[in-house]
């Protein structure tokens, strides 16, 4: 069951990953006008629109594409993290509080609340039972008679 839990867990974080990395680099590729796909194209827009508003707001005001950059990245950490995870290597943990770490200073940097809180409650929440689900394994590591 344990092992069931820390794959599920892993691939979650993965195909989280995914779409951020996916999306964020479609955007990217639209900003850099090499695509031009015109519903990428409102979505540019609405990043645009948030970022202006929350300039004045802002700790760190951030162009579109710093911006985008900065979710690409929790998407690549993200992959990486669940990657790690199913590997059962130290680095995705890593990555994954690296990720964590990042998504909390978006909402410091922009001093709001809005309901994308719940990815990050939801992904605190996976890594604490990831990490709980590992203690556990390797718990019975040590004890095993095969050691």
């Amino acid at each position: 069951m344990k092992k069931f839990g820390i794959t599920g867990i892993g691939i979650l974080f993965f195909v989280y990953g995914l779409f951020r990395l996916g999306i964020s680099s479609l955007l990217l590729l639209q900003a850099f006008e090499l695509i031009n796909y015109t519903g990428l194209e409102a979505a540019l827009s609405d990043v645009h629109r948030f970022l202006t508003a929350e300039q004045d707001k802002a700790l760190f005001p951030l162009t579109s594409n710093q911006y985008l950059f900065y979710l690409w990245l929790m998407g690549a950490l993200l992959i990486t993290g669940g990657i790690g995870c199913l590997l059962r290597k130290h680095v995705g943990v890593y990555s994954l509080y690296t990720f964590l770490g990042l998504y909390v200073a978006l909402f410091v940097n922009f001093q709001t609340i809005n309901p994308k809180i719940m990815h990050l409650i939801v992904c605190a929440l996976l890594l604490a039972i990831y990490h709980w689900l590992r203690h556990g394994e390797e718990e019975v590591k040590l004890v095993s008679p095969n050691n």
